[in-house]
């Protein structure tokens, strides 16, 4: 059995809460996460914590287009919701028809104005996420029968989502789901390229976001010394153009290199992510994804907060640690399986988006990540393997 997680030197903040008891069991209940397909993924420990403490009710997510990905072949949801990201107010309003009062509890995992009318229209009961000072939100205070408020400094989003099952008596689970293929569907079989002998090593190269990104010379340099290591390199990314781009380049460059880029599911990726015995990337919902299967990982930290996003590693069980498993500063931090590479410089993390301050901002932190310090990390967990 894993060993739990390690308490950190975070402590656990007591964010407001209006309730505490355990309420009776719900026969429908609907989680609503209306963010990019990394929240998604990370709200699978509330779902799984939820359908344990109730295993006979209706549990259903609401999540935006494109995102559902994140919850293929989870046995804890009944039901995917997709919501356009951008419809007019009359779509909308026709989408809402179906959802009025159809559940017994709603619970909104974050602060938006969006997803909290929808839980109003929805539910009769309302558990979420509200900034607990500005006069903004008052509407949300009173229009969830209990709340929560964020403490995005000090506590991981998992402990977070984690804490809206507690509002309802209901005990924590902390293990993330990852997606899986229904049967028939999968579009991988991982002995096509461990056929020969080589293990896996998996490299997700290009962010959404360049300012999460590490140069794509370092990338190819990190490929060729894995493929000399006697590795099998695959890379992954979405269909991006940005994203296709990078890995293209890089398989260019790197004779073996096998470039899977735009071509696979999520769920996919959890099939050879379980076979792989290497994962590097960014700050993505890969690293989260490989991270949850339990793959031996180095994810690649700059301006991005690692108490808040850093990957959550297999092995949690049932022990919750105290705000998060990591830290908010450290060169290499450790938790069982995964490796948390962060930049170095007196302004790391800067908790903004990259020097520039715009998502397409380059970051000095990682631009100057050398790669020894990488092949060092990759190099101690393959060691551990061996």
């Amino acid at each position: 059995m894993p060993s739990p997680i390690p308490q950190t030197d975070n402590h656990r903040p007591q964010p407001r809460r209006n309730a505490l008891e355990a309420v009776d069991a719900p026969q429908r209940v609907l989680v609503i996460t209306l963010q990019r397909l990394g929240d998604v993924l990370l709200t699978t420990p509330l779902l799984h914590s939820l359908r344990r403490a109730w295993p006979q009710a209706t549990i259903d997510a609401l999540v935006f287009e494109g995102t559902g990905a994140a919850l293929e072949g989870n046995t804890d949801v009944a039901q995917v919701i997709e919501w356009p990201k951008a419809a007019s107010l009359a779509i909308q309003w026709k989408r809402l028809q179906p959802l009025r009062r159809r559940y017994d509890w709603a619970l909104v995992t974050q602060p938006g104005d969006k997803p909290h009318l929808i839980a109003a229209w929805a539910a009769s009961r309302r558990v979420g996420v509200v900034p607990p000072d500005r006069w903004q939100d008052a509407w949300k205070r009173a229009s969830c029968t209990r709340w929560l408020a964020p403490d995005e400094r000090t506590e991981h989003v998992v402990v977070q989502n984690l804490a809206l099952a507690q509002l309802l008596g209901v005990a924590p689970c902390v293990q993330v789901v990852p997606p899986l293929p229904s049967a028939g569907t999968t579009r991988v079989d991982a002995s096509r390229w461990t056929a020969s002998g080589r293990s896996l090593a998996v490299l997700h190269p290009q962010p959404m976001f360049r300012y999460k990104a590490w140069p794509t010379a370092h990338w190819t340099q990190l490929a060729r010394a894995l493929s000399a290591r006697g590795l099998q390199v695959l890379l992954s990314g979405g269909p991006a153009p940005a994203e296709h781009e990078t890995c293209t380049a890089i398989a260019e460059q790197c004779p073996g290199v096998v470039n899977l880029a735009g071509k696979l599911r999520l769920a996919d990726w959890t099939v050879l992510l379980r076979s792989a015995v290497l994962f590097v990337g960014p700050d993505t919902v890969t690293t989260h994804l490989a991270a949850a299967a339990g793959t031996p990982t180095v994810a690649l930290f700059g301006p991005s907060s690692p108490v808040r996003w850093g990957p959550w590693p297999l092995g949690a069980k049932d022990t919750l640690p105290a705000g998060s498993p990591w830290r908010m500063k450290a060169p290499l931090q450790h938790q069982n399986h995964v490796l948390l590479l962060q930049g170095l410089g007196d302004c790391v993390p800067c908790l903004q988006e990259g020097c520039e301050r715009h998502t397409q901002s380059p970051s000095r932190c990682l631009e100057e990540l050398e790669l020894h310090r990488v092949l060092a990390a990759v190099d101690s967990l393959l060691e551990k393997r061996a």
